[in-house]
């Protein structure tokens, strides 16, 4: 693990320290190490209780999407990569509640699907 490094200001002619910078994290790291250059975001309102696509278009992505269903919800939002997926039952993707918020490392935004156990739930998401 990298050294932490001090970040110090000058009070007079002393050195004073005022905080640690810690190693980046993990996450940032397995993008290659580097920033990214563009992102994507909305909200997907009123999502139903059919399986539909996240994002129609191509978006890919270094780290992944940032998924959070919004706190108003009254039902769950789920969450998966096929378009049988489904809100209830053995073919239910990933449940999301009210206020829950999910990163998923995937490639290429068009390639989420999801559903509601109730309709007109609503889930916002940024892509990077």
């Amino acid at each position: 693990m990298p050294s932490i490094e001090r970040i110090k200001f000058v009070v007079g002619s002393a050195y004073q320290q005022i905080a640690d910078v810690q190693p980046l994290p993990t996450y940032v790291a397995s993008a290659g190490g580097t920033l990214v250059s563009s992102f994507m975001y909305g909200t997907f309102l009123n999502v139903g209780t059919g399986a539909g696509l996240l994002q129609n278009t191509s978006f890919l992505t270094r780290v992944g999407v940032q998924l959070k269903a919004l706190n108003a919800n009254t039902g769950d939002v789920f969450v998966g990569v096929d378009s049988n997926m489904t809100a209830t039952g053995s073919a239910a993707g990933f449940q999301l509640g009210g206020g829950d918020g999910v990163l998923i490392p995937i490639d290429n935004l068009n390639r989420l699907h999801i559903a509601a156990n109730v309709t007109s739930q609503n889930l916002a998401w940024v892509a990077a």
